[in-house]
């Protein structure tokens, strides 16, 4: 069963789509990248974890 979609979870995906696109990597050159081989899907991946644990950063911040 496909777990339903949120609002953010969409926007998220959406981000790291056009990121992807972009050729934006979250480290400063693609060949730090850790990953062996690297696609589209990987790199929306890698880009969609790396913008959650952002935001949970941000928010913990935020609360002290």
């Amino acid at each position: 069963m496909k777990k339903a979609t949120t609002v953010e979870g969409r926007a998220l995906e959406i981000a790291a789509v056009i990121m992807q696109m972009d050729g934006l990597c979250r480290y400063a050159s693609v060949e730090k990248c850790r990953h062996v081989y690297v696609d589209e899907h990987v790199c929306r991946k890698c880009i969609k974890t790396w913008l959650i644990n952002r935001a949970k950063r941000e928010l913990n911040i935020q609360k002290k």
